[in-house]
């Protein structure tokens, strides 16, 4: 096969490997290996197969592993800090939650809490509930607008607001939404338990349905409107040029693209258009500023935290560095190398 990476893939078995051997044309140098296996094994399992040496890399790591890992005999764990949001999403129909009551959600749960009892800590927290995967340069910061709202805990202000839109005839109390989780991941699984049961507190009561990845897109793209009022997903870790974010809120990609929840602003679309087509990097800036501002008064989700990535290794590998973007744990494998 055609490579430009340190390793060409020889064989695929699915569900259980993927094998790869070196690529002695690879540009960039000789690669450390003569073959790199990748196992496909349960979370559960990995850590007592790196500890038996049965495998000599483990990622992800959970956060609340850490610590019982880090004690094993010739095991280094490394982290570093991610740049990826997880998110409880909300779905955006015909029955549209009030803004009122999606900031009351955002005011409703500790994250920072979520962040030191699911991860112990290995996580931050976008306060302004803006995606920090853009560029430094596209992302506003309350020291530049200090309209910006920073959605920390405040139960109290989340009860203000939902008595607002009751007042209004925008909510009502008694509603029951239904929210779609794909179960597995400890540390999800608590911050999901913790967030549905901060919301519960000031009122605002969801069901959760467990359901796997092809359960979840086949209730948000099949099933009636109504009938899914948000779910959990990872976010993706590009950071190159903001535009790319904007994929996720269009008009023209709800649904059937990837704006699942449906969020559709026209005059958010008329920012997005704008920032494209100019090339001038400040005037890009001033417009990107605007769209997340957009976002920070009009949420489109709920950023959870951004957890940290994290890999374990035999201590006798050299040369792995760990990466922000959880996608990336190998982006720099050419250059590992084996020392008794």
């Amino acid at each position: 096969p055609v490579s430009s990476g340190p390793y060409q893939l020889v064989e695929f078995v699915d569900g259980q490997y993927a094998e790869f051997v070196r690529n002695d044309n690879w540009s960039l140098g000789t690669p450390g290996f003569d073959r790199v296996f990748f196992r496909i094994v349960a979370t559960d399992v990995m850590a007592a197969q790196l500890e038996a040496g049965e495998i000599h890399v483990m990622f992800p790591v959970d956060p609340a592993d850490v610590d019982r890992i880090s004690g094993i005999e010739g095991v280094t764990v490394a982290s570093e800090q991610g740049i990826a949001p997880e998110l409880w999403s909300i779905m955006f129909d015909d029955d549209e939650l009030d803004v009122r009551v999606r900031q009351a959600m955002l005011h409703a749960i500790d994250r920072e809490a979520i962040c030191q009892e699911a991860m112990a800590g290995y996580c931050s927290t976008p306060v302004t509930n803006i995606r920090q995967i853009a560029p430094e340069w596209a992302i506003p910061t309350v020291e530049e607008y200090p309209d910006l709202i920073e959605y920390n805990y405040d139960p109290d202000r989340a009860r203000e607001l939902l008595a607002e839109a009751e007042a209004d005839g925008a909510w009502d109390p008694n509603t029951e939404l239904i929210f779609n989780h794909r179960p597995g991941r400890s540390y999800v699984d608590t911050a999901i338990a913790i967030a549905q049961a901060q919301m519960a507190e000031v009122g605002i009561n969801w069901t959760i349905i467990n359901t796997d990845t092809g359960g979840l897109i086949d209730n948000i793209r099949e099933q009636p409107l109504g009938t899914i009022d948000g779910f959990w997903v990872s976010g993706a870790d590009f950071t190159v040029d903001p535009s790319a974010v904007q994929v996720y809120t269009t008009c023209e990609t709800a649904r059937t693209g990837a704006n699942l929840i449906s969020y559709c602003r026209p005059e958010l679309d008329e920012l997005w258009e704008a920032g494209r087509q100019t090339s001038v990097q400040e005037e890009r800036a001033e417009i990107y500023h605007e769209a997340f501002r957009f976002l920070n008064a009009d949420p489109a989700e709920i950023y959870l935290y951004i957890v940290d990535s994290i890999i374990a290794y035999d201590s006798r590998i050299q040369g792995i560095e760990p990466h922000g973007g959880i996608g990336q744990p190998y982006w720099n494998i050419g250059e590992w190398t084996w020392q008794e």
